[in-house]
């Protein structure tokens, strides 16, 4: 059940489809973590674990940085986004 995940991620994809519409698309690291989030936020609310879980591996690995100040805006919005799943209960976790 991802339902709680996707009611706590949606400001955060309410932020980047107004950014998208607003600069006419975005590009690397924030167009990689909408793609993404879209997937999170379009799929059912009990999605297949494997939907999940790809949709995971994609943020951890765009959160990813040797040095977490340097992160781009993509990686912070993919970081961000990973936080929260693992507030909803552990879905996930930052290696």
């Amino acid at each position: 059940d991802i339902k709680g995940a996707k009611t706590a991620l949606k400001p955060l994809y309410d932020r980047l489809m107004r950014e998208r519409d607003i600069q006419k698309g975005l590009q690397g690291g924030k167009a990689r973590a909408l793609s993404a989030l879209d997937d999170l936020m379009n799929a059912p609310d009990s999605a297949p674990l494997s939907t999940v879980d790809a949709a995971l591996g994609d943020l951890k690995a765009m959160a990813r940085a040797d040095i977490p100040e340097l992160r781009t805006q993509g990686q912070s919005i993919a970081a961000e986004a990973v936080k929260m799943l693992e507030r909803l209960g552990g879905m996930c976790s930052m290696r």
